[in-house]
């Protein structure tokens, strides 16, 4: 009876052995098998040979034990498989993660530091470029403002247009885009920091060999980051490298056509060598030529430090993309060409053989479609600070020459009415104060005289001559002081201020190119102010109650006597 009982359980504690064994993990599955035939063989030893006497016991029997395996089977394979899919969700989003990070440090790494080189690299040439320019017209225009401000009292010479439109032009033609070729674009190609350089290519070794995991070969399939890392860097590479050429070729040809008309009008006006004024003085046509052959050439060499004049490692020069190098058609760089040449040839065909020396139009001939053909960014490093200095220079000649001329006109009027106020007010003055005295004195001694002589010889009292003496030659000097400094004072304001309006007029235009002397509007601005200030309320002060005061005495007391 117990191998029935064991024959007919066989086949069901077979399909539950499978059943677990494919669903469990090992450790598991050995476990609850071992626990499980030891403890049925136990309890239904013990139970079937003590209860075995009847069917329905070993019906019961059979039922209960159908169900324990059922349910413990069905909580085995539920908590087994809640716990695989616990495990592999999170080994699947663990490997996700991880994978998705390493792909993403990859390209980051890889696209990140080429963009990093361009924009640095590109605002480095855009901040220099500025820089340079602002500095250098800065300088000019300081140095030619001092170094007129000391020429402006010397005599001006009218020969000194032609020598100066000559020497000026030959000496801006010839030196100016040289040193502008020489200094600015070795300065740009070299003006990326080293920092930026070696940082760049540390992150990007270091992080491309940490960043790969394990997990990548166990657990992902070995297609997907492969073409991530593919894809991404050569489809930022492609547009990156679409959008720089078509916005390089575009504002290439707007600037470079909008610079060649500009350059062109100013350059060749025919003004340059007709309107130049004759006072401009003879220390402008030696040290504005000068100063542009020696000051902007070490002003571009001193500019920037030494750390940007190191040369660029070989690792940019190579890690940029070949397509990038070799992006610009050649049709591009022929159209542009062949465009510049005929702009060119057009706007220098009526002013070459007039207004503009021999070598400024041969050069710009040959300088610009070759610069143009060899290297586009090299075009707009140097044709912009090149249109830039002649503008600054040719505004500098106008403006100083500008300025020399009000300066001098201004001299010469202020110098002109000092001239007329000074004599002016000096001749009023000796005329008034020896008119006023003459009057003065005649009438004070004929009155004196009469009076004296009538009112002595009919009421002689002791206390009148003494009061006589007393107070009409005070009265007198009051009322002939006081009259005299009204009168002189009005008669000197009316006659200087006409004198000075209708004479300024018309000796302005005689005196402005005779009459320059380094020492005379010194001597004018020292002597004119002391001498009105001493001389007048001197004059005033002293001379006129003295004069009145001896004058009144002498004649009082020989008309007393």
């Amino acid at each position: 009876m117990l191998r029935a009982s064991f024959s007919h359980r066989a086949p069901a504690l077979r399909l539950f052995h499978t059943f677990s064994c494919s669903s469990e993990p090992q450790q598991l599955r050995t476990t609850a098998a071992q626990n499980h035939s030891s403890s049925e063989t136990q309890n239904h030893s013990s139970s079937e040979t003590q209860n075995h006497s009847s069917s329905e016991p070993q019906q019961l029997r059979t039922t209960a034990a159908q169900k324990l395996r059922t349910t413990a089977a069905q909580k085995l394979r539920t908590t087994a498989a809640q716990k695989l899919r616990t495990t592999a969700a999170q080994k699947l989003r663990t490997t996700a993660a991880q994978n998705l990070r390493t792909t993403a440090a990859q390209n980051h790494s890889s696209s990140e530091p080429q963009q990093l080189r361009t924009t640095a690299a590109q605002k480095l040439r855009t901040t220099a470029a500025q820089k340079l320019r602002t500095t250098a017209a800065q300088k000019l225009r300081t140095t030619a403002a001092q170094n007129h401000s000391s020429s402006e009292s010397q005599n001006h010479s009218s020969s000194e247009p032609q020598q100066l439109r000559t020497t000026a032009a030959q000496n801006h033609s010839s030196s100016e885009p040289q040193q502008l070729r020489n200094s600015e674009p070795q300065q740009l190609r070299n003006s990326e920091p080293q920092q930026l350089r070696t940082t760049a290519a540390q992150n990007h070794s270091s992080s491309e060999t940490q960043n790969h995991s394990s997990s990548e070969t166990q657990n992902h399939s070995s297609s997907e980051p492969q073409q991530l890392r593919n894809s991404e860097p050569q489809q930022l590479r492609t547009t990156a490298a679409q959008k720089l050429r078509t916005t390089a070729a575009q504002k290439l040809r707007t600037t470079a056509a909008q610079k060649l008309r500009t350059t062109a009008a100013q350059n060749h006006s025919s003004s340059e060598t007709q309107n130049h004024s004759s006072s401009e003085p003879q220390q402008l046509r030696n040290l504005e030529p000068q100063q542009l052959r020696n000051s902007e050439p070490q002003q571009l060499r001193n500019l920037e430090p030494q750390q940007l004049r190191n040369l660029e490692p070989q690792q940019l020069r190579n890690s940029e993309p070949q397509q990038l190098r070799n992006s610009e058609p050649q049709q591009l760089r022929t159209t542009a060409a062949q465009k510049l040449r005929t702009t060119a040839a057009q706007n220098h065909s009526s002013s070459e053989t007039q207004n503009h020396s021999s070598s400024e139009p041969q050069q710009l001939r040959n300088s610009e479609p070759q610069q143009l053909r060899n290297s586009e960014p090299q075009q707009l490093r140097i044709s912009e600070p090149q249109q830039l200095r002649t503008t600054a220079a040719q505004k500098l000649r106008t403006t100083a020459a500008q300025k020399l001329r009000t300066t001098a006109a201004q001299k010469l009027r202020t110098t002109a009415a000092q001239k007329l106020r000074t004599t002016a007010a000096q001749k009023l003055r000796t005329t008034a104060a020896q008119k006023l005295r003459t009057t003065a004195a005649q009438n004070h001694s004929s009155s004196e005289t009469q009076n004296h002589s009538s009112s002595e010889t009919q009421n002689h009292s002791s206390s009148e001559p003494q009061q006589l003496r007393n107070s009409e030659p005070q009265q007198l000097r009051t009322t002939a002081a006081q009259k005299l400094r009204t009168t002189a004072a009005q008669k000197l304001r009316t006659t200087a201020a006409q004198k000075l309006r209708t004479t300024a007029a018309q000796n302005h235009s005689s005196s402005e190119t005779q009459n320059h002397s380094s020492s005379e509007p010194q001597q004018l601005r020292n002597s004119e102010p002391q001498q009105l200030r001493n001389l007048e309320p001197q004059q005033l002060r002293n001379s006129e109650p003295q004069q009145l005061r001896t004058s009144e005495t002498q004649n009082h007391s020989s008309s007393e006597t």
